[in-house]
């Protein structure tokens, strides 16, 4: 069974980019463009991993995290940051939110398939 990654992208290029990816590689792939709408799929369909994009239209992808990590029944989803915040100490700060591994905008699809994979299959 396929397993299934929630992306968390308002760009419309970048989710076509991370869907045409993640399936090419076998993975289901779950799309949510804001903040409120990754919530309610986490929710209601447990994916077994997020890339959470860090600046959303509605709330930021940090808030969501913090979210997410706070919840008993969905703390132990990884969630993997996917930004284009690459400053000095944006890691340390998204990695304080809670994301399990961070990632910089542009993004090699290897070192994506390899992050997912590091943390998708741990099971």
């Amino acid at each position: 069974m396929a397993k299934t990654v929630l992306v968390v992208e308002d760009d419309a290029l970048n989710m076509m980019v991370f869907r045409d990816t993640l399936q090419a590689h076998g993975y289901s792939c779950l799309e949510a463009v804001d903040g409120a709408a990754a919530m309610a799929l986490v929710r209601a369909e447990r994916p077994d991993l997020i890339l959470m994009d860090i600046q959303l239209p509605d709330t930021s992808g940090i808030d969501v995290t913090r979210k997410l990590k706070a919840a008993d029944d969905l703390r132990d989803i990884p969630i993997i940051a996917v930004t284009a915040f690459a400053a000095y100490g944006d890691e340390e700060r998204v990695r304080a939110s809670g994301c399990d591994d961070y990632l910089s905008k542009p993004i090699s699809i290897g070192v994506l398939i390899e992050a997912i994979e590091r943390h998708i299959n741990l099971e």
